[in-house]
C-alpha cells in the first residue's frame, strides 16, 4: 500500500498560475535523483508541486529524498513498476496540470512555463510534449535527440513535419503562465490529431508530457499489465481524445547510461511481446483501424515478430521460427531483413558470421 511520509510542498499561492504536479516514479534512483529535483527547483514557474513516488528503493533514493525536505512529496510503495508508480503519483497530484518526468533527466528551466502557455493557448488538447537532447557522462550528445531514438521520426519523409497536420506558432501572450528569457518569443509547435499515426507506434517522449489532470478521467489511467509499452499505450489513448500539441524545443534533457543502455538490451525479448499485445490491445479498443488502417498495422506486428524471432534464435529456435512464420504471413512475403532473421534463426551465429566473413 502506498503512503504519502511527507507533508505537501506544493501550495497554490499565485491563483494566476494554475498548480502543476510533475509526477516521478523512482526505482532505485539514488544516484541520478537528487540532481534530477534540482533542475526543478530552477524552474521560472512558480506554482509547483513535485510528487516523487519511491517504487520500492533499496538503494539511497529515500535518503536523498529526505534531504530535499517537505519541498517535495514523498509516497512510499512496494515496488509494483512504472505504470503503476505514474498511476500512483497521478493519484496524489492536486495541479490542474501533470507533468511526467523520469528520475534520471534534467529539465530546462522553463520546460513548465512554457507547456503550461502551449496548453492555455490550446485548451482543447489532450496534452503537450517537447523536443529534447541527450547527455552522457562525457556531456551533451546532440541537441535535439527525438530522430535519433524514436525510429518512426527519422523514417518519415520529413521528420515531425510528417506526422503532425500543422506547424505553428505560440504566441507570448498567453499571459500570465509566460517564460522570461529567450523562449519568452513564439514558440514553434507542431499541432494536430496524430492518433492514426502514434497507433502503429510511438514518437511522443514520455518525460516530456504533461496534461490537463482531467485527461485522466477521459482516456484512462495507464495500464500496469505493460511493464515496458504502457506510456505508448496511454499516449495512443490519449491521443485519440483530442489533438497533441509538440514544442519543437528541447525542454528536457534525457540521460544516456551504460547501465540504462545494457538493461534496454536485456529487455529486447520481453519488449517485442509486450509491443504485440500492446497492438492487440489497441486494436481491440478500436475495432475500426482493421477496417482502416489493416495494412499498415500488420506490417507493423509483422516486423515486431521478426524482431521477436531474431532475439530468440539464440535461445530458443522453435520459438523464433514460429515468430518468423507469423512475422513474414503478416508481412505479405520476403525482404532482405526477413531472410536475415531466417539465417539466423536455422543457424548457429558462428555459422552466419563465418559465412559473412566467407562472403566479404
Amino acid at each position: 500500500m502506498a503512503r504519502d511520509v511527507m507533508n505537501d510542498g506544493g501550495t497554490e499561492l499565485q491563483n494566476d498560475y494554475p498548480l502543476v504536479s510533475v509526477v516521478i516514479p523512482a526505482f532505485n534512483a539514488g544516484a541520478t535523483l537528487d540532481e534530477t529535483l534540482r533542475s526543478l527547483r530552477q524552474q521560472t514557474y512558480p506554482n509547483l508541486e513535485v510528487v516523487v513516488v519511491n517504487d520500492g528503493s533499496t538503494d539511497t533514493t529515500a535518503e536523498v529524498l529526505r534531504t530535499h525536505g517537505a519541498w517535495v512529496r514523498t509516497i512510499e510503495q512496494q515496488n509494483a513498476g512504472l505504470p503503476a508508480a505514474r498511476n500512483t503519483g497521478c493519484a496524489a497530484a492536486k495541479g490542474e496540470f501533470i507533468a511526467l518526468m523520469d528520475a534520471d533527466d534534467l529539465c530546462e528551466p522553463q520546460r513548465i512555463a512554457c507547456q503550461v502557455r502551449a496548453l492555455q493557448h490550446y485548451p482543447l488538447a489532450a496534452l503537450c510534449s517537447s523536443d529534447f537532447s541527450a547527455f552522457d557522462q562525457n556531456g551533451l550528445v546532440a541537441d535535439s535527440y527525438g530522430s535519433t531514438y524514436y525510429s518512426k521520426i527519422a523514417e518519415s519523409v520529413s521528420g515531425l513535419r510528417s506526422l503532425y497536420p500543422t506547424q505553428a506558432q505560440i504566441p507570448n501572450s498567453a499571459a500570465p503562465a509566460h517564460p522570461a528569457g529567450p523562449l519568452a518569443a513564439p514558440l514553434d509547435a507542431y499541432v494536430g490529431n496524430i492518433y492514426a499515426e502514434l497507433v502503429h507506434g510511438n514518437f511522443v517522449h514520455p518525460p516530456t508530457v504533461m496534461f490537463r489532470r482531467k485527461l485522466l478521467d477521459v482516456a484512462g489511467w495507464f495500464d500496469a499489465t505493460l511493464r515496458q509499452t504502457c506510456d505508448w499505450e496511454w499516449i495512443v489513448r490519449a491521443s485519440r481524445t483530442g489533438e497533441v500539441v509538440h514544442l519543437a524545443h528541447p525542454l528536457l534533457r534525457y540521460r544516456i547510461s551504460p547501465a540504462q543502455m545494457s538493461s534496454r538490451n536485456r529487455a529486447l525479448a520481453t519488449n517485442a511481446l509486450e509491443i504485440l499485445r500492446t497492438f492487440d490491445k489497441i486494436v481491440e479498443r478500436d475495432p475500426n483501424l482493421m477496417s482502416t488502417h489493416a495494412r499498415s498495422l500488420r506490417t507493423c506486428q509483422g516486423t515486431t515478430c521478426l524482431d521477436a524471432a531474431y532475439i530468440f534464435a539464440d535461445t530458443d529456435k522453435i520459438r523464433a521460427g514460429a515468430f518468423w512464420v507469423r512475422g513474414t504471413y503478416l508481412r505479405r512475403g520476403l525482404d532482405a531483413y526477413a531472410v536475415k532473421v531466417l539465417l539466423r534463426t536455422l543457424f548457429p551465429r558462428w555459422a552466419v558470421a563465418f559465412a559473412r566473413r566467407v562472403r566479404t
